[in-house]
């Protein structure tokens, strides 16, 4: 796992640190290293997890298939399961530890 330059971890839940090595796990069957983009940092939406450390990006940019990054996709929300959401973007995988009260 890497961190692109400038990536604090400053903050981050330990709901997110849990999933690092599930997702870097999926990531290494997929062929690709796992890198983080942005934890709590860069510019997110005003009510954003990610300002609050439960929120993480991921880089897809090796997986050129739209049906690989679907699969890679679900691969990530099966292994770490419902208390995430976990969103194809268009250029990176957002995950956010966001449980729902059922």
């Amino acid at each position: 796992m890497k961190l692109k330059k400038g990536v604090k971890l400053a903050g981050i839940q330990p709901e997110i640190v849990a999933i690092f090595l599930p997702i870097e796990h999926i990531a290494h069957e997929f062929g690709i290293e796992l890198i983080i983009t942005s934890v709590n940092d860069s510019n997110h939406s005003e009510n954003s997890l990610h300002y609050t450390g439960y929120a993480i990006d991921i880089r897809i940019r090796e997986l050129y298939s739209y049906n690989i990054r679907i699969d890679f996709r679900n691969a990530i929300a099966e292994e770490i399961g419902n208390e995430f959401d976990v969103v194809l973007e268009s250029d990176h995988i957002h995950i956010e530890f966001d449980p729902k009260n059922t």
